[in-house]
């Protein structure tokens, strides 16, 4: 079986910035909880920086959508765009599965973090 690959990409201003994980993919869904990190750093670069890690790609162009779960949030439209499961089933309220690699919690908090932030978010596929 492949590995589950993920991607998340933030774009601030005309820069992309993308954390790309081999396998666990789905993992890049739970890091949207700390999506107020971003908003509440003095300059939103420096946000998304602690957010990513120093792994991250930065661009002037958005990176193809090649992962199995890949994420990409305009921080300053507050819109994001999916085709990651996870975030899915946050987004629709939908429980997480017996066999699914994550629990109830990691839903819960994707869900608080996207409400409470007011995104717009855009499920693909």
């Amino acid at each position: 079986m492949p590995p589950v690959t993920g991607s998340l990409t933030l774009e601030y201003g005309a820069t992309f910035y993308t954390l790309f994980m081999s396998h666990d993919g789905w993992v890049v869904a739970d890091l949207l909880e700390y999506l107020d990190d971003v908003y509440r750093a003095k300059d939103p670069k420096i946000g998304i920086l602690k957010l990513l890690g120093y792994t991250m790609i930065i661009s002037a162009e958005a990176p193809p959508r090649t992962a199995v779960h890949w994420i990409e949030v305009d921080v300053e439209s507050h819109t994001l765009a999916t085709n990651s499961q996870v975030v899915r089933k946050a987004v629709k309220q939908e429980p997480a599965a017996v066999d699914d690699p994550f629990r109830q919690p990691v839903l819960d908090r994707i869900y608080a973090t996207l409400d409470r932030l007011e995104f717009t978010v855009e499920l693909v596929g």
